[in-house]
């Protein structure tokens, strides 16, 4: 009988039309919806820069409506990497790719997300972060979170592979799962820690997706405004496993990565605009 549920569990949905592509697209949409509200609404609320046919009220509104269509990014891109962790050839290559994206966004993501920016509507980035210095440099993109994520993921999944599930295999998960934790929270990355829990659930309980998704959607809900994300596991609770439009092309597979670090430094030029303009 548990093992007729546990198979019940695993081919749960019997259809599943959405490819990875898909959820990539999801994830870039809703990312760039929530960007947009915090890099440039945020500030038109803190400046008292907006229309005054919109007012404050509504204007606040539209940004906590954005905001939260765009929890549903996270989620989809954490288990996305242990896709690619369970099925990429060349794991070093993928940890090498997010920490050079995770260097190159680092800059960008500090324009927009320093939400205590001395004055918003300057295009002088090194005074930004001269005068910004101690608030920019406490605070790291999504990118490291993705890394630290996979790379504890890797070490436990090289004992896995060797050992089985067994004692050791154990002990070793143990440490890297808190390790990998402790590292996000020192460095404070986006999402943080809780955001390293989200990836390890998607990892340890790959195999039986629902139980996946309620660990995820649970540790996620944690933090505010997370409980918005709910989309996203919906969706993923219809992935099909199979790769889409993207395949094997590097264009195309490259494409999402440099987007992050573009579509953040093109919002930092069009606050100074859009905050000009009022």
């Amino acid at each position: 009988m548990t093992d007729a549920l546990i198979k019940e569990l695993k081919d749960f949905p019997p259809v599943s039309p959405l490819s990875g592509s898909t959820l990539k697209l999801v994830a870039i949409i809703t990312m760039t919806i929530d960007h947009f509200a915090a890099g440039i609404i945020y500030f038109m609320l803190v400046t008292w820069r907006f229309p005054e046919d919109i007012g404050f009220e509504r204007l606040y509104q539209i940004y906590l409506v954005l905001r939260g269509i765009g929890r549903t990014a996270f989620p989809i891109y954490c288990f996305l990497l242990i896709e690619g962790l369970l099925h990429t050839h060349s794991r070093i290559r993928y940890l090498i790719n997010l920490l050079l994206f995770a260097v190159l966004s680092e800059l960008p993501f500090d324009l927009i997300a320093t939400d205590t920016l001395t004055d918003p509507m300057s295009l002088d980035i090194p005074k930004l972060i001269y005068d910004n210095r101690p608030e920019i440099y406490e605070h790291q993109n999504v990118f490291l979170t993705l890394a630290i994520g996979l790379a504890a993921c890797w070490i436990i999944e090289e004992f896995r592979r060797r050992y089985g599930v067994r004692p050791i295999t154990f002990l070793v998960a143990v440490p890297a799962t808190a390790g990998a934790f402790y590292l996000a929270e020192a460095t404070n990355t986006d999402y943080g820690g809780i955001g390293v829990l989200v990836i390890m659930c998607f990892y340890f309980l790959h195999s039986i997706r629902l139980a996946a998704l309620g660990c995820a959607f649970f540790v996620l809900s944690r933090l505010y405004l997370e409980v918005w994300a709910f989309p996203a596991f919906i969706l993923i609770l219809f992935y099909s496993g199979k790769r889409g439009f993207i395949g094997n092309s590097p264009a195309r597979k490259y494409f999402f990565y440099i987007y992050y670090p573009a579509h953040l430094f093109l919002f930092f030029l069009m606050r100074t605009w859009i905050l000009g303009m009022f």
